[in-house]
């Protein structure tokens, strides 16, 4: 049993010395690709699921340090205990 499970991840394209593109960039970025890759995950649409999506993405500081990825997990929004992998688990 699991409390979440990375479905997941963004890899920004930017080189290593490529400034922070903003706050907002990074997030409309994360959050469209990981809606866009919900149902394939899932196998329901967002609005029909018990699960929901939790993001993390890089900070001005992280990014500074080199982090170009982020990652989003899905949970039972009843914070159920998740049993097995959610692919294709049609929840």
């Amino acid at each position: 049993p699991h409390d979440a499970e990375v479905y997941a991840i963004v890899r920004y394209t930017s080189g290593p010395d490529a400034d922070f593109p903003g706050e907002q960039v990074v997030q409309d970025r994360a959050e469209e690709e990981f809606n866009d890759r919900f149902e394939d995950f899932v196998g329901v649409a967002y609005e029909d699921s018990r699960l929901d999506i939790a993001t993390i993405w890089p900070t001005e500081d992280s990014w500074e340090q080199g982090d170009r990825e982020a990652t989003c997990v899905v949970f039972d929004v009843a914070n159920q205990k998740l049993e097995g992998t959610m692919d294709g688990a049609e929840l």
